[in-house]
């Protein structure tokens, strides 16, 4: 690509970002509820945002599954999500849970 065209590319990518709403979790409480956002994009067509999870935390075992991928509808600049834990009544030491927006 040419440097203009590669400028105009890179300018209609849309800048996507991960916030927590909150940040602890305790086995049988409130799910930890996550917002997903994007800016710089036309809203016309809904976008697919990969996550990755990593940290002490097993899925199926101290927290419900999540699906590899959340869409933003299109129309929405946002989409929210949580995680909820599995209360399995076992004394256990505090793990940790770290979700990114994966490439």
């Amino acid at each position: 690509l040419e440097p203009l065209e590669r400028r105009a590319l890179l300018a209609a990518l849309p800048t996507v970002r991960l916030f927590a709403d909150t940040s602890v979790a305790t086995e049988g409480a409130a799910p930890l509820r996550y917002t997903i956002e994007r800016r710089g994009a036309p809203l016309d067509a809904e976008l697919a945002v990969r996550l990755s999870a990593s940290g002490s935390a097993v899925a199926g075992v101290d927290y419900l599954p999540l699906p590899a991928t959340i869409t933003i509808p299109a129309g929405q600049r946002t989409v929210s999500f949580a995680i909820t834990s599995v209360n399995d009544a076992v004394v256990e030491p505090r793990k940790s849970l770290r979700l990114a927006i994966a490439p």
